[in-house]
């Protein structure tokens, strides 16, 4: 492969992943042409995009947990927003630093996930859920407070009600993933701004 070929096919996978990941068009092929030196041509990156996505049967990645915890958070934000501003776990955190500590609890876990076999059996999206809710209870707060997250988003989020196999799968999961925490406590002990830590 000579250099060329070489640089178009990387600047195009880099495009690709991208448009996959934000699905958006964030990188336009003028951009890359720039970058580029305008070494890539628009119409040659277009070309080599289909010859791509043709030589991958086009089997882009799915989505990760990862992905899904970015989707979920201006639900649960929402669903948070809706408590009572004035309980114990808000004294001294705005909705946002709330929102960043519970966020850096369940990468932390969607990330501890992906090495962990048992958790490859179930949805990506549930895998996100679950994180979220052990964040919630490593904060402490409320048992009532995640439940009724918990049903919120099951339902008009995710499109399951709390019954059958994806609650089934969530509460699996969930527990699995709060286990691995009580195993791993030192692990859990986030940043000063993460007020509780498991003991």
């Amino acid at each position: 492969v000579d250099t060329d070929s070489f640089l178009l096919a990387a600047m195009t996978c880099l495009r690709l992943a991208m448009k996959t990941l934000h699905g958006k068009d964030r990188l336009s092929t003028g951009t890359v042409t720039t970058m580029s030196r305008g070494m890539v041509g628009e119409r040659d990156m277009e070309e080599m995009e289909l010859t791509l996505l043709f030589c991958l049967e086009w089997c882009l990645n799915p989505p990760t947990p990862n992905q899904f915890l970015g989707y979920l958070r201006p639900y649960i934000a929402l669903c948070l927003g809706e408590e009572d501003q004035d309980q114990d776990y808000h004294e001294h955190n705005d909705n946002n630093s709330v929102m960043e500590d519970i966020m850096e609890i369940a990468t932390f876990l969607t990330e501890v996930s992906v090495c962990k076999y048992e958790f490859l059996v179930y949805k990506p999206s549930i895998v996100a859920f679950a994180s979220i809710l052990c964040a919630l209870k490593h904060l402490k707060y409320p048992r009532q407070t995640v439940k009724r997250t918990r049903e919120h988003v099951s339902k008009t989020v995710l499109g399951y009600d709390n019954q059958g196999d994806a609650d089934e799968d969530l509460t699996q999961c969930s527990a699995s993933l709060w286990g691995y925490c009580m195993e791993n406590a030192s692990l859990m002990a986030f940043s000063s701004s993460s007020r509780a830590v498991i003991s």
